[in-house]
């Protein structure tokens, strides 16, 4: 691939993550300050609810650091909502962009890629938010949070490999929308949104480590509230899931993407 063509696509990734940011505001009065709002509402129920009226407390996590309930629950929906996000969006995404699909010469692989891209800019926000909770309530910043982007990378690459997978299937089965919002409620409870993993029995505990998300979520939890360097097996599964769920993805995608026209 040339320098030129790296060049375009590069152009053409910002001016569509760019444009996909601006429409999920649009028409409303307050644009893109709804993306710092929200969070930030968001936060601040959850401190007031779990950490001044229940005062509920965690159960002795992170070699016993004290961390708020609040955040605790925060971090873990915001690594959930980006999931949930792409899974719920995806299979519209092709739909939504058919007059892409129908260009003779378009990338359509990209497609994905930017919706990955902007849910990843409300993630960010919502990162900011968190860190400047836990730097006020919540016991201070550790250096292991550095370790973020680490944690997070991996994550991405699955998530492009859910969007491409997604949204490919549900341009012949329309039915994939649905599914996806039942798997998608399903896995806020699934996985360790509201709840620590070591509160699960032995055995149940077994099967989430079965689900992807359970990985994700520990690992941003472990190095941005709990000061903790996530082990050695987090890293092997979390960047083993994301990039098989990645190539295999990509590879459904640009084998069955020939027929989108003629299904739309």
């Amino acid at each position: 691939m040339t320098r030129l063509t790296l060049a375009v696509y590069r152009n053409l990734l910002y001016a569509l993550i760019t444009r996909e940011i601006q429409l999920r505001y649009r028409g409303s009065g307050l644009g893109l300050l709804w993306a710092v709002i929200n969070p930030v509402l968001l936060m601040l129920v959850y401190y007031f609810i779990f950490s001044l009226v229940f005062q509920v407390k965690l159960p002795q996590l992170y070699d016993g650091r004290d961390v708020p309930f609040a955040g605790f629950i925060f971090s873990g929906l915001i690594v959930y909502f980006l999931f949930a996000d792409i899974l719920t969006r995806g299979p519209t995404l092709i739909h939504d962009n058919i007059n892409y699909v129908k260009k003779v010469v378009f990338p359509l692989e990209i497609i994905p890629v930017v919706l990955v891209a902007a849910s990843v800019f409300n993630f960010l926000i919502s990162c900011v938010i968190l860190t400047v909770f836990l730097a006020a309530f919540g016991g201070g910043i550790t250096p292991s949070i550095l370790l973020a982007p680490l944690v997070i990378l991996p994550f991405l690459l699955f998530l492009c490999g859910v969007a491409w997978f997604v949204s490919a299937i549900s341009a012949y089965v329309k039915d994939v929308a649905y599914v996806a919002g039942f798997i998608a409620t399903a896995m806020m409870f699934l996985s360790p949104v509201f709840y620590a993993l070591e509160a699960v029995p032995d055995n149940f505990q077994q099967v989430m480590m079965l689900n992807p998300l359970t990985y994700y979520i520990e690992g941003f939890r472990s190095c941005v509230i709990g000061g903790v360097v996530p082990d050695t097996k987090f890293f092997v599964v979390a960047y083993t899931a994301g990039i098989v769920v990645c190539v295999l993805g990509y590879g459904f995608f640009q084998k069955v993407r020939r027929g989108f026209a003629d299904v739309l």
